[in-house]
Formats: structure tokens, sequence, C-alpha cells
């Protein structure tokens, strides 16, 4: 991963502490399995659960989603205004003060995932019944995040710069700049790490578990990947 993706990858779990789906090309489901470089911050997809005899319930997750349709940008780090152009025509229009700073919206984000404790209780049965049915190295989805439309702008340095502008004319000044509806797109950026507007049926953000503790003695607990909560 180029360095200014990996940059805007570390700052993106930071802020909403989920794994960003990068170029939203990694092909994400539920209870998927991988090895994961965290230095290169790739994933080698190897099998998921239900191709080891576990299946375990999804569910709908309820939580407080920092970026739905409200507009998130980093604290103090961007400016944006938004105008009304000619034939009512809307314009985003963002300046970013620092490097890796960033803007993102989405539309009706929803998300599913397991009961962690039932799901790690599923597992240890199934390693119980066949010891080496498991690779202690392996992560798991334990979590999806899907939007039926999304857009991220992250700068790559202190003068960068990104319009969205919309397609189709609007009511009033303010708009979603991810509403793939109102053909948002951009119509001029300037030094910009990563821009994605109006992606449509996207799964931009993902969370991993990886089993921890004593393998030895089998006292070991499904936790969240590295720092954060997942």
């Amino acid at each position: 991963m180029p360095r200014k993706r990996d940059q805007a990858f570390r700052k993106l779990r930071k802020v909403v502490n989920r794994i960003p789906n990068m170029d939203l090309v990694e092909p994400i489901e539920l209870g998927q399995i991988a090895f994961f470089d965290s230095r290169k911050l790739t994933f080698e997809w190897i099998t998921k659960l239900s191709n080891l005899g576990i299946f375990t319930k999804q569910k709908k997750i309820t939580e407080e989603l920092p970026i739905v349709d409200e507009l998130y940008t980093s604290k103090g780090e961007v400016n944006f205004e938004f105008s009304l152009e000619e034939k009512n025509l809307g314009k985003a229009k963002f300046s970013f003060s620092k490097e890796y700073s960033l803007a993102t919206q989405a539309m009706g984000m929803t998300t599913i995932g397991y009961e962690i404790k039932e799901l790690e209780s599923d597992i240890l049965a199934a390693i119980e019944s066949k010891k080496d049915i498991w690779d202690r190295k392996w992560v798991i989805v334990t979590q999806i995040y899907r939007s039926p439309s999304f857009t991220l702008l992250v700068a790559s340095s202190n003068k960068s710069k990104a319009t969205i502008s919309t397609s189709i004319a609007i009511q009033g000044k303010v708009f979603n700049i991810a509403d793939s509806k109102l053909g948002v797109n951009i119509s001029n950026s300037n030094r910009m790490a990563y821009q994605i507007v109006g992606r449509k049926n996207v799964i931009p953000f993902f969370k991993i578990y990886q089993f921890k503790g004593s393998w030895k003695e089998m006292k070991i607990k499904l936790k969240p990947y590295g720092r954060g909560k997942g």
C-alpha cells in the first residue's frame, strides 16, 4: 500500500475505530478469515467460518455510527462551504489545513455482526473437536458496515483542496456529499491523497478479532485486533 494510502488507513482506523476498506476493493464478508500484515496493511484471505463448519448466527447491530447522514470532518483541520450555483446545482468546497485530515459522509449506513461471546464459544468448540482446524495468527471479520452511498476525502498536505458538485438541481445550499442520486462528483481537486465520491452499495468499514491468550493451556479469548475496540 503506497505511503499516502497507508497513512489514510491509519488515520481512518483511529478516527472511526474500524478497519477501513481502502479503495473499497477488499471482498469483505462476515465470517471471513485472513492473515493480516499490520506493516503492509494487507489481507491474505484464507477461508470463512462456514467452510470450517462454524455457523454462528448473524445479527443486526445497533450502535452510534459517527459516519452516516451527518458530515464528518477532522476537528479544526477542515474548512468547508456549501453554495448554490447556476441552475440550482450544489457545490461544496473543502480546504484542508493538515496532512491526512479528512472529510467523509455516508447515507443510511447499517451494520451486522456476531455476538462475540457466542462466536468465541462456537470456534472453541470446533477447535476442541479438531485441534488443527485453527491457525493462531488468523483474524476474523466480526462486523461489517454497509452504505448505499459513500464519500471520503483525505488530504495529502496542508494546502489540499477539493470541490464536490451535484449534477442534479437541489433545493437549498446544503446537500449530502455522498448522495449518488444527486450525481455528486469531484469538479476540482488539488493535492488530495484519496478521494471516493458517491460510491454506491459499498462496505467502507469492518471489524476484525483475533484469539489472544495461552494456546498451550487453551486459555484464549477473542479480542479486537491491535489497538482500539475493533
